[in-house]
């Protein structure tokens, strides 16, 4: 079986319904595309950092203390200038304030399905306003042992 994290292209079909008229260029099927997932505890900014990825306001965003992500959710834009597709997947929070570990597990598996280059990036979103309390490096453990060795190699870390 492939590995999620492969970069081998192929030729993923646009995210929107057949009746919906984008705003903005949401795919292009002569570019490249990389896929990006947000992860990171629940309120540290992983949807407020996917719209401003995207240009637009596509994931909806929590006041910070009850999550809003309760499944992978992904949305695509175009950079014209790099000829690159890319793809945003807004994962729900790990020490989600609504769902259980197992539950947010199971949807954090899902971009396998969504991404079918395989994952390009692991953006680790941590909300740092205050001290770095423990629970703070628990959802780090957690990110790491849900993407193991694999995943290392693909994390982008980003302080909100």
């Amino acid at each position: 079986a492939p590995s999620v994290f492969s970069s081998e292209p192929q030729h993923p079909q646009t995210m929107l319904e057949p009746d919906e008229e984008p705003t903005v260029p949401v795919f292009n099927d002569e570019f490249e595309t990389k896929n990006v997932l947000l992860v990171g505890e629940t309120g540290a900014g992983k949807s407020w950092l996917g719209n401003k990825l995207l240009g637009r306001t596509e994931f909806t965003e929590s006041d910070g203390a009850h999550s809003e992500t309760a499944h992978v959710a992904a949305h695509t834009c175009v950079d014209r200038e790099q000829e690159l597709n890319c793809r945003i997947m807004d994962a729900p929070g790990v020490q989600d304030t609504k769902h259980e570990a197992e539950r947010i597990r199971e949807e954090m598996g899902k971009f396998a399905k969504v991404s079918l280059e395989g994952l390009h990036a692991i953006v680790v979103v941590v909300d740092c306003h205050g001290r770095f309390k423990s629970h703070k490096m628990e959802a780090l453990e957690q990110i790491d042992e849900y993407f193991g060795d694999a995943g290392r190699s693909h994390y982008v870390i980003v302080v909100n």
